[in-house]
């Protein structure tokens, strides 16, 4: 059924490449693009947030720190943070390391709070263009939003600073675009959080950022977004979800944006037909992704049905849908190709304005497989999200 089946890979190659690769790590800080000096205060909260969330992505020992054992190149890189001498990095003294953040000409909000939930406070960072860039229409600019990957279970809103997406944001901020990147509460396990509550939770932020447009200078209904892995699930829900859709905060329920374009890097699209993740057949999604979809206690198979449609993409496909790239690899072992080809012919058959680009050699994050290079390259895949999301288009797209 779908032409574009990935290589089979086994069981245990599958559960590591998810540990691994479903959160891909960033390269070491040394080779990293520069980033903004930190100006966080040394008593703001999302200090130790941003500890816990980047130790929870990169802990690979299990021991709650950095450490050697966690990698050569990452432990190098924050290696001088080890106050205390004591061969690793704790939370404590990572929330004392310096947040990378983005360069931006016309200044920045950052950590800005955009709701508390139960789980801990929930920030955001803007980034604004320069005074002259082109874009902006009665003190409003256009608003283009990162959404970070990591499985729905780590992850934070930093990741754009080393993110392969990083040029496309850097350009769009060069073109007049504000630069919005969402930190959502992760299904760790205990938590009680869902993919749903991912789904909402960047929805809010969006609402949040709409709902006080003026203030942070944006035009909501001039709205790009993109994302890698989960975070392209995400940012296709926020494009193909009506925004009453799946409401959280009360106060924002009724605020109205318009997302004109996304795409989605190797993002899935359907929790429903669990073979497009069990392409191998083995039982890769009951394993990985049902807790995360579902929570800890047993459902119906009807519930689970229920739920597992609320936050497939596929399920929102309508020909007034904005624009959608997908851009997937046919080298994928966590989200196979399978996901896009099922959404592409979805789409055609209802009429959504979707496009597929197939990575060759593509695997999860765009490293490449034993070696070879991806065709079109990383630069090219670069170009090609930055050209569809600024593509002109009129109000009735």
């Amino acid at each position: 059924m779908f032409p574009f089946a990935p290589r089979p890979v086994s069981a245990a190659s599958r559960l590591l490449l998810f540990g691994l690769l479903c959160c891909v790590a960033a390269p070491a800080v040394a080779a990293d693009p520069p980033a903004e000096p930190d100006v966080t205060p040394a008593d703001h909260p999302y200090r130790a947030i941003h500890a816990a969330r980047t130790i929870g992505r990169y802990d690979k020992d299990g021991d709650g720190a950095f450490g050697p054992g966690d990698g050569a190149g990452r432990w190098r890189s924050v290696a001088e943070y080890d106050a205390d001498g004591d061969g690793l990095v704790s939370e404590s003294e990572l929330a004392a390391a310096p947040i990378p953040y983005l360069p931006a000409a016309g200044g920045r909000d950052l950590n800005v709070l955009y709701k508390s939930t139960p789980q801990g406070d929930l920030y955001l960072d803007l980034y604004r263009p320069a005074a002259d860039a082109p874009g902006e229409r009665d003190g409003r600019r256009p608003l283009a939003i990162y959404i970070h990957g990591g499985g729905w279970l780590n992850g934070n809103k930093q990741l754009l600073v080393t993110s392969k997406l990083r040029p496309v944001y850097e350009r769009l901020l060069d073109a007049g675009y504000c630069v919005a990147a969402f930190d959502y509460r992760l299904c760790e396990p205990g938590s009680g959080v869902t993919i749903r509550d991912c789904v909402v939770d960047v929805k809010d932020a969006l609402r949040f950022l709409s709902a006080d447009a003026e203030r942070f200078g944006v035009d909501p209904h001039r709205v790009v977004v993109s994302g890698t892995s989960a975070g392209a699930h995400l940012a296709q829900m926020l494009a193909l979800t009506e925004p009453r859709a799946l409401p959280g905060e009360p106060d924002l329920a009724n605020v109205a944006y318009t997302v004109r374009a996304a795409v989605s890097w190797y993002g899935p699209t359907d929790f429903e037909k669990t073979e497009l993740f069990d392409h191998d057949g083995k039982n890769y999604f009951r394993e990985n992704l049902a807790p995360r979809l579902f929570g800890p206690d047993p459902l119906s198979s009807e519930e689970e049905t229920r739920r597992s449609r609320a936050v497939s993409p596929v399920q929102f496909l309508h020909p007034a849908n904005p624009p959608l790239l997908l851009i997937q690899g046919d080298s994928d072992p966590i989200v196979p190709l399978a996901h896009a080809a099922y959404m592409k012919e979805r789409a055609e058959a209802v009429g959504a304005p979707v496009e597929l680009l197939v990575v060759k050699k593509g695997d999860h994050g765009w490293w490449g497989t034993a070696g070879t290079p991806l065709e079109p390259s990383v630069d090219a895949i670069v170009d090609r999200t930055f050209t569809f999301l600024t593509a002109p288009r009129t109000e009735a797209d």
